[in-house]
């Protein structure tokens, strides 16, 4: 294939082994684009014990103001070789894409936003050849904070946030609309005179109804969850503390929602948009009138570099989510390294693991999860290496990792061994160290949960902490850190 212009450079990584695995890596690639080139938002889908990867291909010196017009279709096989490259040209540029999904037998499907507001919809076959593309017109209003889906029926689910309301429609696969919804919200803080929402079409019911998200973007107080018909007459409303943590700092939002069409109930995913512990993510079950039927907590938040002026935090954040053969659920987690968990439907933790980097001073995000057909999984991770002229980090290369499915190499803890017990933990005026390894330290220092330097002190077993405000603080005693709670 070298008279492609663009061609994937695939080299076989050594698969660092410095974090306990929950599942078993077991094979990590790097695909890099053509020297001007850069890869944008790669997206995966199986295709029998094959899959293939789709990247848009931007330029390297960020001159493509406009978007491109440029995607390259990759066919790889089981081991992430690859089998044929393809570039695939438009009619018009487009800025990005959201997502790949099978449209027809051996068609696929590529769609998202042609310009700021506006969406386009690309399909081609199996073998890397262009069908049919279609670019929505101006006659409809979707400026403002955007969210769009794809139901199975190929409807894409639009939802825009607005000034004091927000606006949903519904378009058929040309992107002619079917039907539209006007949403005014009561504003939970009459000090602010033009509140905006961000509203989400989440997912449709059994009964070929909709469900859709909101909460007021400021201040955030709480979480809506709002039925519709078919024909988006709404049908019931509930109204959700965003503080499940019962504290006015750490608020959650809906991130993914799907419907059980076995008993009706509802999977909510949400994230903390404002972590200061470990229970970074929430997984609620709801019935089909969306009252709570429970509520559990997940995640980890890292405070790492912390031998830097400005030491940096990372909370596990879920980016992802996609069915699983046995009626599960993966998700994607954003943080400081590429993350997955498997959940049952019944909302309980199976395991998370988390996998190593090449280099952890570059950012890296989780773009798109598969399962393939020898019941394994795919991740594709983009590392933002590409810096823009006024100094932001976009992605540039493309990984992909293959994850084993056998449950038998489950270690839930990903965190390293501790050797130091911190107690009283709550604690309110001192803390006591407790070595249970051989170890010696000359200092100890605390941090609060915005990763700044509140307490040094000489190594010593008792440490008083009654000038500390009441929070959670980490304490770094040589390269370890550990977590304690003031009160």
């Amino acid at each position: 294939m070298k008279n492609l212009k663009a061609i994937l450079i695939v080299l076989a990584l050594i698969c660092l082994t410095e974090i306990s695995f929950s599942q078993e890596l077991l094979w990590q690639k790097i695909y890099v684009p053509e020297q001007d080139g850069r890869f944008v938002s790669p997206a995966l889908i199986n295709i029998d014990s094959e899959f293939l990867m789709v990247n848009l291909i931007r330029k390297a010196d960020f001159s493509d103001n406009m978007g491109s017009n440029k995607f390259l279709i990759t066919k790889l096989d089981s081991n992430g070789d690859t089998i044929w490259n393809k570039n695939l040209f438009l009619s018009r540029n487009v800025k990005g894409f959201s997502n790949l999904i099978k449209y027809n037998d051996n068609e696929y499907m590529i769609y998202g936003r042609w310009n700021n507001s506006l969406l386009y919809r690309v399909v081609f076959n199996g073998s890397g050849e262009l069908i049919s593309e279609k670019y929505m017109d101006n006659t409809v209003d979707l400026n403002g904070y955007g969210w769009f889906n794809v139901s199975p029926e190929r409807e894409f689910l639009v939802s825009v946030g607005k000034i004091n309301q927000g606006n949903i429609y519904i378009f058929n696969k040309d992107l002619d609309i079917l039907d539209s919804l006007n949403l005014y919200f009561e504003n939970e803080d009459t000090s602010i005179l033009n509140p905006s929402y961000f509203p989400v079409i989440q997912c449709k019911t059994e009964d070929n109804g909709y469900l859709i998200s909101n909460y007021q973007i400021y201040p955030h107080k709480y979480n809506y969850l709002i039925k519709t018909d078919n024909s988006l007459n709404i049908q019931w409303t509930q109204k959700y503390d965003a503080r499940l943590l019962n504290n006015d700092w750490e608020k959650f939002i809906f991130r993914y929602i799907y419907h059980s069409y076995d008993d009706g109930t509802l999977l909510c995913i949400m994230n903390n948009s404002n972590p200061l512990g470990d229970s970074t993510f929430a997984i609620l079950k709801l019935d089909n009138t969306g009252n709570i039927l429970s509520t559990k907590f997940y995640g980890k938040r890292l405070i790492y570099d912390l031998n830097k002026p400005q030491p940096s935090i990372s909370s596990m954040l879920v980016t992802n989510m996609v069915n699983t053969y046995d009626g599960g659920y993966l998700l994607g987690i954003n943080y400081r390294l590429p993350t997955i968990a498997k959940i049952n439907n019944n909302c309980d933790l199976e395991w998370l693991s988390s996998y190593s980097v090449p280099d952890t001073n570059i950012p890296y995000g989780l773009s798109d999860i598969i399962q393939i057909s020898d019941n394994n999984y795919i991740l594709s991770i983009s590392e933002y290496s590409a810096q823009s002229p006024e100094g932001y980090n976009y992605s540039n290369i493309t990984y992909l990792y293959k994850i084993s499915n056998n449950a038998s190499d489950v270690d839930n803890n990903i965190t390293k061994n501790q050797i130091i017990d911190i107690f009283p933990n709550p604690a309110h005026d001192f803390i006591q160290l407790h070595f249970t390894d051989a170890v010696k330290l000359s200092d100890v220092e605390i941090y609060n949960v915005l990763g700044i330097k509140v307490l040094e002190t000489d190594y010593k077993d008792r440490i008083d902490v009654s000038r500390l405000s009441a929070g959670v603080y980490f304490l770094k005693a040589g390269d370890r850190v550990y977590k304690f709670v003031k009160m």
